[in-house]
């Protein structure tokens, strides 16, 4: 099961989030985040808040 970002900011039991058409948010604090792109479909984000930092995987919706 993986949670899309858009809809809730609650973290799965993989530890991995949907990504969706609106800016990635970090779903600890809300504040945007940095990323890097890691394979076809997966993004690795860090939270921009310097009180954060949380770092967090994305996993595209669309099928590979």
């Amino acid at each position: 099961m993986r949670i899309n970002l858009c809809l809730n900011k609650m973290e799965n039991n993989n530890g991995v989030y949907l990504l969706c058409d609106q800016p990635t948010t970090c779903p600890k604090c809300g504040a945007r985040t940095d990323f890097k792109d890691i394979g076809n479909q997966y993004q690795e984000h860090i939270c921009l808040s310097g009180e954060c930092g949380f770092e967090f995987i994305t996993e595209s919706e669309k099928e590979k």
